[in-house]
């Protein structure tokens, strides 16, 4: 009887194993996103929102759907729930109206804000995105 409960048991084992281990999981994706002002529209994508480093990439536009002409953009993360804000990251220009940000975004998980601040000719603007960080 014995055996018989342990054979059982050492079973059930197994295949909770063979369960977690071939259990499909969600891959992680990219994040995108779209804001807009009266004078900029942003896409915003982010391959995997995550503590530590990360790469965003930024389409600016102005209202007219043309590469937006401004001079430096960066982003702001704030975690307003904890009141967390980390220093602003500086964007580098890739091409008229595209810009990309990799550095240290969140320490941590949960739902933060990003503020894409745009510096032009016409001032300054603030497009802010919620993000969910994994």
């Amino acid at each position: 009887m014995k055996k018989a409960v342990l054979l059982a048991t050492a079973g059930l084992l197994l295949l909770a194993g063979a369960l977690f281990v071939f259990w499909p999981r969600a891959e992680a994706g990219a994040t995108t996103a779209q804001q807009s002002t009266p004078k900029h529209t942003v896409a915003l994508s982010i391959a995997d929102p995550k503590p530590g480093d990360n790469t965003v990439t930024l389409a600016v536009t102005d209202r007219e759907g043309k590469p937006a002409a401004v001079d430096r953009v960066s982003l702001e993360p704030v975690m307003p729930q904890m009141g967390h804000a980390l220093a602003p990251v500086g964007a580098q220009a890739e091409a008229p109206g595209r810009f990309r940000v990799h550095g240290f975004l969140f320490h941590m998980s949960g739902p933060w804000q990003l503020t894409v601040v745009l510096h032009g000719a016409s001032g300054v603007d603030r497009v802010v995105f919620p993000l969910l960080v994994k």
